[in-house]
Order: structure tokens, then C-alpha cells, then sequence
């Protein structure tokens, strides 16, 4: 792989992230901010980044005559949306959210489709919908930032009885019973077989065989 492909697929991951942490971010920013001026803070460091990025990549700023219109297409396609979208926050999950403007990409073909008479192939509508397949599932690694997004009443987990039960007893969370649910783990150890293993080791190794075995 080059560095060059390394370089596009790094930045293309580093975008994913930032955009995918926009919803539960924004939730929280509400928190301190209301609607309007969060989506102005929002335009404004987008702006000023974008303003930064032209300037450094030598890009042309807009005649005049293209300023209305360059102007609109900005209302139209950021601020609007941004502040429809703070609104929808304050009463939508942020994960709902997320799923509804991941749904653009196929309001934007079905209408390019009926309204401009565009073409769009079965593989551009196979990838669209792969595309947004994977928007309804989130998958987070730190225990407290999923309790912290529970708080905010942004979905469901699964989660260790031991990590809520604080918030539980303090019926700030609501633990579901589930019938019939069965749920099988796997332990494993790995140490290098090459290695001195201390006293305590083995003892921890013994333990954990004999735990398995119960």
C-alpha cells in the first residue's frame, strides 16, 4: 500500500469519526447552548476551517455575482439543516437522528431519479443501501460513555450488571428482563510460551481452569 492511499484512507476514517460523533456531541452540547447559537458556533468553525483550508490550498474566493446564490445554497444546505437537526435533538435520540439523515443519500436519488429523469443503476442503488445498512447499529468500547449516553436517554445496551447497578438503585436506568435469554462467554489466556511463568502465575492459570470447569 502506498503512502499516498494510507494518507486517503487515514483522512477518509478521521472524516467518518467527526461526522459520526456529531449527534451524540451535539446532544450534549445542548446541554450549555441553544438551538441557534449552537448551530452558529457550528457554522462558524466550520467556516473559518474551510476559510483556512482555501486560503492554504490557494482557492479562488467567489465573484459577486455568484455571492447570492453562494450565500442561499449555504442557508439552504447547512444552517437550515443544522438547526432543524439541533431541534430534533432536543427530543429525538441522537442515534435517531443520525438514521434519519442517513437516509438523504436515497431521498436524493429518488428525487434526482423523478424530478431530473437521472439514471441510476442497480449497483449505485446496491451501494446505497449498503451504505445506510450499517447506520442503525453503533458500537462503543468504553463502558462509562455508553452509561453516559444511556443517561441522556439515547437507546438501549447490554451491559454487565455491575457497571449500572449505582445507577439502577438510584433509578436513573431501568434494568429489562428478558425471557428465555441465554448468554454463553468464552475465557481465554495467552502467555508466551517461551517465558518464565512466576508462582503466580500458575496459581492465576489453576484458577482459572478450575472456574471453567465449574
Amino acid at each position: 500500500m502506498t503512502i499516498q492511499k494510507k494518507k486517503v484512507i487515514g483522512y477518509s476514517l478521521f472524516t467518518i469519526f467527526l461526522w459520526a460523533s456529531a449527534y451524540p456531541l451535539t446532544k450534549i452540547a445542548q446541554t450549555h447552548f441553544t438551538v441557534v447559537p449552537l448551530a452558529f458556533l457550528r457554522s462558524f468553525i466550520a467556516g473559518s476551517f474551510m476559510l483556512f483550508i482555501g486560503k492554504f490550498q490557494g482557492m479562488a474566493l467567489p465573484k459577486k455575482k455568484h455571492i447570492p446564490l453562494f450565500l442561499l445554497a449555504g442557508a439552504l444546505g447547512y444552517v437550515i439543516y443544522t438547526v432543524a437537526m439541533n431541534i430534533g435533538l432536543q427530543t429525538l435520540p441522537s442515534a435517531t437522528c443520525s438514521l434519519l439523515v442517513a437516509t438523504s443519500p436515497i431521498m436524493t436519488a429518488i428525487i434526482a431519479s423523478k424530478v431530473y429523469r437521472e439514471k441510476i443503476g442497480p449497483v449505485s442503488w446496491i451501494s446505497i443501501f449498503i451504505a445506510f445498512s450499517g447506520r442503525p447499529f453503533l458500537e462503543i468500547g468504553s463502558t462509562e460513555f455508553i452509561i453516559h449516553m444511556l443517561l441522556k436517554n439515547t437507546g438501549i445496551s447490554f451491559l454487565p450488571e455491575f457497571t449500572i447497578r449505582r445507577e439502577v438503585e438510584q433509578k436513573r436506568l431501568t434494568a429489562l428482563k428478558v425471557r428465555g435469554f441465554q448468554m454463553q462467554t468464552w475465557r481465554q489466556i495467552f502467555y508466551h510460551k517461551n517465558k518464565f511463568r512466576t508462582r503466580e502465575m500458575e496459581q492465576f492459570i489453576t484458577f482459572a481452569s478450575e472456574e471453567e470447569n465449574h
